[in-house]
């Protein structure tokens, strides 16, 4: 989707160009991909949330909405689905038996797994092309707009 933006270095300019961009990077990264996200067998939310809680740990809900940035209810749907495909499975807490806690199963990380080795070698294909100077920028960009993110978020709370 191209637009017409004539105004040069602007921010606006600057959207314009990532909105229009971002896909193709997406798709160029996921060319080779032949793992269930590719494949449309779990979506980029089911994907935030398995990683959310293998980060985590056995995890509640709250914890779990919190990671992935949507209401509690969305986050308990997410889960159930999961938990259907046996990727995540629910359990009691050990603190407080009626609080229900969210695991990655074994299923769910060998998934897990096979996604992060394929979108390695994907990002490998992509960056190998330029210089370790300008990959170097690139990560020293994404990491300070996650900082600031992180920041904003924990200002807002």
């Amino acid at each position: 989707m191209k637009t017409k933006n004539n105004s040069g270095n602007s921010i606006e300019r600057f959207a314009d160009r990532v909105v229009e961009l971002m896909p193709r990077m997406m798709r160029a990264m996921i060319r080779e991909e032949r793992n269930h996200l590719s494949r449309g067998l779990i979506s980029l939310p089911q994907l935030w949330t398995m990683i959310a809680i293998c980060d985590h740990g056995p995890c509640s809900m709250q914890v779990v909405a919190g990671e992935i940035g949507l209401p509690c209810s969305t986050a308990t749907s997410l889960v159930d689905r999961l938990v259907a495909m046996g990727l995540v499975r629910r359990q009691q807490g050990t603190a407080d038996r009626r609080q229900v806690m969210a695991a990655v199963t074994p299923k769910g990380k060998k998934i897990l797994e096979q996604i992060c080795r394929e979108k390695r070698k994907s990002v490998i294909g992509l960056f190998q092309t330029i210089s370790a100077g300008e990959r170097a920028a690139y990560l020293q960009i994404i990491e300070k707009l996650l900082a600031n993110d992180a920041q904003t978020r924990a200002a807002a709370r």
